[in-house]
């Protein structure tokens, strides 16, 4: 039998899995915490400076903090690009940018109340930068792994909760289904076929994600 190309499954992902599987089905929280690498650094949000701090020394401790979302950054892309995936939207060159700007302003800015503002906006922004990319890392890994094993027959099963409820859209109507029905749906939908490449949409924007380079 001649086996077809799954190539660019993005638009059955997007109404599909999006509807059913990402939405209702994986707790997020629990696959990012287990393909993200330990840093051994802290991650947690960065701290208002207080007043009875000298501000350079609050700087110093703002701009290290800086320093280790960066690494953290760097250490998540190393492991998106060992998922097969790259970033294709566009924010998150837009979050570096932005990033790059404020330094510069920090650096140039002599009102030192001033300065520690920008640094702190500076850290925060890294750090929401370094959740989106721990969460693209996270459902790459779990999508790769999802849709290799559907094509080639393998379980799926533990990709949905069983306490989840799950849809699928399909000849203009919506169908809801139980686990075993869901399965049985995916596994139909991929018969005959193997993986060529994988994209994920954002819900709001509707733009690439991260996209398979496999």
């Amino acid at each position: 039998m001649k086996i077809g190309k799954l190539a660019g499954f993005a638009l059955l992902l997007s109404v599909v899995m999006l509807g059913a599987f990402i939405s209702g089905c994986i707790d997020q929280g629990n696959v990012t915490r287990t393909v993200s690498p330990e840093t051994g650094s802290s991650t947690g949000t960065p701290a208002e400076s207080t007043a009875t701090e000298p501000p350079r020394a609050t700087d110093e401790k703002i701009l290290a903090l800086v320093g280790q979302y960066e690494n953290a950054i760097e250490d998540e892309k190393a492991q998106l690009q060992k998922t097969g995936f790259e970033i294709k939207d566009g924010e998150f060159s837009n979050w570096d940018a932005k990033a790059e700007e404020l330094r510069k302003k920090a650096d140039k800015e002599t009102d030192p109340r001033q300065r520690t503002a920008m640094l702190y906006d500076l850290a925060r922004l890294r750090y929401y930068e370094l959740l989106n990319l721990r969460s693209a890392v996270g459902i790459s890994a779990v999508e790769k792994a999802y849709w290799e094993n559907a094509t080639t027959g393998e379980p799926i099963g533990a990709f949905y909760s069983p306490r989840g409820d799950f849809f699928y859209t399909g000849n203009g109507k919506t169908t809801r289904m139980d686990v075993p029905q869901m399965v049985e749906k995916m596994y139909s939908i991929t018969r005959g076929y193997e993986l060529e490449s994988i994209e994920i949409y954002q819900v709001g924007t509707g733009s690439v994600l991260v996209r398979s380079i496999r």
